[in-house]
């Protein structure tokens, strides 16, 4: 059992019983590979994230080797592929912890990024995200977000469309600026910076029929009446532009 609380005292801990058998309490839980702690800090899952991720910077180390090392290419690819994926997975969820602790993150793709193009540790950050053309994770993160928005608005029906777009607690978030607010608030935000309607995004339509079971098609054959040997190619070129006029 699992309790979010950001409370350090005289926080409930209530006892839930099974078969009369109680059922623990415990300060994090894994769900669809996100570990969620009590607090909603995401602490943990950094955590997890940076010893899950430094397995794989140590292959990429020794790839790197300077005598029969792989091309940076190769390792750029390699980063992205096991290492970047996994901390982008869930993304959308845990974009609003503090920057302190994301800033966790950010150092695990500046320390790959130096492995990648054999740069000094006292290179700067923006000439590693210049050689590899890469952006910052914040900025990745504010993309996906916003893919995720678009994505949502352009669904009505979609179960989190309301809570995305729902504006009924602003004033809480707007009163009490020491809470951190999520990603409904941010992409809200940038709508009315940029003036963007969700209403006004372009719905994608559901289709009633599947695409194996398409409609009945009208087919012309009305060019099969010419013979293809005996016909000039500019005969078949107006036939077919006064059949295009025609319909379309």
């Amino acid at each position: 059992m699992h309790r979010f609380s950001k409370k350090t005292k005289r926080a409930l801990k209530p006892e839930i019983k099974l078969d009369n058998v109680v059922i623990p309490l415990v300060n994090n839980i894994k769900i669809l590979g996100m570990t969620f702690d009590n607090k909603l800090n995401w602490n943990k899952h950094f955590s997890v994230l940076k010893t899950n991720t430094s397995k794989t910077t140590n292959i990429i180390k020794i790839l790197a080797n300077n005598k029969w090392g792989a091309q940076s290419k190769i390792l750029h690819n390699v980063y992205k592929t096991l290492i970047r994926s996994k901390i982008e997975y869930g993304a959308i969820i845990y974009g609003s912890a503090k920057s302190t602790s994301l800033e966790k993150l950010e150092t695990i793709q500046n320390n790959n990024l130096r492995l990648i193009t054999g740069a000094f540790k006292s290179s700067p950050i923006k000439s590693l995200l210049c050689i590899t053309g890469e952006i910052s994770l914040k900025k990745r993160r504010k993309l996906l977000e916003l893919q995720y928005a678009f994505k949502i608005a352009s669904y009505l029906n979609n179960p989190t469309y309301n809570s995305l777009f729902d504006k009924r607690y602003n004033n809480v978030y707007y009163l009490q600026t020491n809470i951190s607010k999520p990603i409904g608030r941010w992409i809200e935000n940038f709508f009315n910076a940029h003036n963007i309607n969700p209403k006004h995004i372009i719905k994608s339509e559901i289709l009633t029929k599947p695409p194996w079971r398409p409609n009945n098609f009208e087919i012309d054959f009305s060019f099969a009446e010419n013979n293809k040997g005996n016909t000039a190619p500019q005969l078949f070129r107006n036939l077919f532009k006064e059949k295009t006029e025609i319909r379309y």
